[in-house]
């Protein structure tokens, strides 16, 4: 089948940004053959996904060149206005971030170019590490950059989240700022005595000091281990930060060794980097302190802590034993499953791929039992089992007992409708939802019993329907009158089934009711030429199977 729409993603700001310079900006771009998955049409929509303003498009989008690799080049027919906002948005951070740093002369203006923000350098002390939950000590004085960011003064303040290392607490509670977008300071105190305090903005990391540094982390190292930077230059940024008292990122800057763009994307790397090591810690304390704001301004984006962490999760389940993952889903299979209302916007940054993000549309078109949903998915029980996982590790679904409104109205107007459909045919045998071969107290029964559910249905749902439910009563009333009699019934049913099938059904009939004799089954032998003769009554063949029935014991 030909690919009709494609989603593409930019992981990182250098990404969109180099795509943007080469061609993006020219409402141009090459689709590889394993973004396309597919052969792809002549014409597609394509959907980007892009660092800090997320998911924006479709583009209609053409195919202009197919170079047989599976690849094609393609060009924009017409830019959507959303994704020329989420470009907008992009730029504007950068802009902003820029505007600030000059106006506050914090960096180096070479050939128009900004400099950049304070970055970590190596600390000078080391201080005595202190539990998690006690307010963090300030080893830069407040409003001065120090060795490192600035250090908000936590005096007598009280954490809204702590915990130990081992367990997933402190990734479950990352989770819950990401949703709430909480803006704060995450302490960290390791049983090597190292602390490490991240600076969290709008639910995610901006920013890291690590006490005493850990070399590997330093944004010069990183650069030179990258081989963007030389030992020659990573000493001579070290002499600059000595002389002139700013941090590494600025003496980068004054160097020509990075430009701005550049800068965020290794700040942005460097933020990562940290985290993950952090999330990977099993001994030591923790606790975050919720801020109304940060001390200074950060360069990089709030990293998506969500998008991370589902990502290792759905990878550990692939290590996971298949009874284990069917084991976790057993206790809810007969609950209905739900995202949870404030977890939505969470859910967006998850970075779901195409099939990913095609299961969140089944799971959201209705308000499926856990069960249902493995029955529909687009992703096949195993990758069905994993998806839910990972997703139930976040929190993100809730689980319960009741059907939602949404879909109790559905089901019951639902019914209304196929039951109007039903007296619309004007077959009795369909309104009562019976067997044409139905007998007198079949009929009274399935007649009390609908009566009853559209009594109750015309209290649940008002005025609205109770013209239709009034419809279908006339219809039921109708439906048993006719069916009632045996004569009426039998004389109603020639009318709409042929005399030929009647015989062969009653045929059938009787050679059952024979194996129930050989059974010794008396209530089977003898239901089964009750209804041969229904069909064909006074026949002697199945009155005398009757009579024999009758005397099985």
């Amino acid at each position: 089948m030909a690919v009709r729409h494609v989603t593409l993603r930019y992981d990182t700001l250098r990404e969109f940004l180099e795509a943007h310079d080469a061609s993006l900006s020219k409402g141009a771009i090459a689709l590889s053959a394993e973004t396309l998955g597919g052969e792809a049409s002549d014409t597609m929509k394509l959907d980007l996904v892009l660092p800090i303003a997320g998911r924006v498009g479709p583009i209609e989008i053409q195919v202009v060149h197919r170079p047989g690799d599976g690849s094609v080049a393609v060009q924009f027919l017409e830019m959507a206005q959303e994704v020329q906002a989420g470009f907008d948005a992009i730029f504007e951070h950068i802009e902003e971030i820029k505007a600030l740093l000059i106006d506050r002369g914090e960096v180096v203006d070479a050939d128009s170019v900004p400099a950049a923000p304070p970055v970590t350098a190596p600390a000078t002390t080391s201080p005595a590490p202190a539990p998690a939950s006690a307010p963090a000590q300030q080893t830069s004085e407040p409003g001065k950059f120090g060795d490192g960011f600035v250090l908000p003064d936590l005096t007598n303040a009280e954490p809204s989240e702590e915990g130990v290392f081992g367990g997933p607490e402190l990734r479950n509670a990352l989770i819950e700022i990401a949703i709430a977008r909480t803006t704060g300071l995450l302490v960290v105190v390791q049983d090597d005595g190292t602390k490490r305090f991240g600076f969290w903005q709008d639910g995610g990391p901006v920013g890291w000091r690590t006490e005493p540094v850990q070399e590997a982390e330093v944004l010069g190292v990183l650069l030179y281990r990258a081989e963007r930077l030389t030992k020659e230059q990573l000493a001579r940024s070290l002499e600059i930060m000595s002389e002139k008292g700013v941090r590494q990122g600025e003496a980068l800057i004054e160097m020509r060794v990075v430009n701005f763009p550049q800068l965020v994307l290794v700040l942005q790397k460097q933020v990562e980097l940290i985290l993950q090591s952090v999330l990977t810690q099993q001994e030591g304390v923790w606790a975050f302190y919720p801020l109304d704001s940060l001390p200074e301004r950060f360069v990089a984006p709030p990293l998506r802590v969500p998008a991370r962490v589902y990502r290792a999760l759905l990878a550990h389940t692939q290590n996971m034993p298949l009874e284990e993952l069917a084991t976790s889903h057993r206790g809810n299979l007969d609950n209905y499953v739900r995202v949870r209302p404030v977890a939505r916007e969470v859910v967006g940054e998850l970075g779901f791929n195409e099939e990913e993000r095609r299961f969140l549309e089944i799971l959201e078109s209705n308000d499926w039992r856990t069960r249902e949903l493995f029955s529909v998915s687009n992703l096949g029980r195993s990758g069905t089992a994993s998806v839910l996982w990972a997703l139930n590790q976040l929190g993100v679904l809730t689980y319960g007992a009741e059907e939602g409104e949404e879909r109790r109205l559905g089901r019951t107007t639902g019914r209304i409708r196929r039951k109007l459909a039903a007296v619309d045919t004007g077959n009795s045998f369909d309104v009562l939802e019976l067997h044409w071969i139905c007998m007198t107290d079949e009929v009274e029964k399935a007649y009390q019993e609908m009566k009853r559910e559209f009594a109750q249905l015309r209290v649940e749902l008002g005025a609205e329907y109770a013209e239709q439910i009034d419809i279908i009563g006339v219809a039921l009333d109708e439906a048993r009158a006719r069916l009632s009699p045996d004569a009426s019934r039998r004389e109603y049913r020639e009318t709409i089934i042929e005399q030929g099938m009647l015989f062969q059904t009653a045929e059938i009939l009787a050679e059952k009711g024979e194996m129930a004799i050989m059974k010794r089954d008396r209530r089977e032998a003898t239901a089964c030429f009750a209804k041969a003769l229904e069909l064909q009554p006074g026949h002697p063949k199945f009155l005398e199977g009757a009579q024999r029935a009758s005397t099985v014991s």
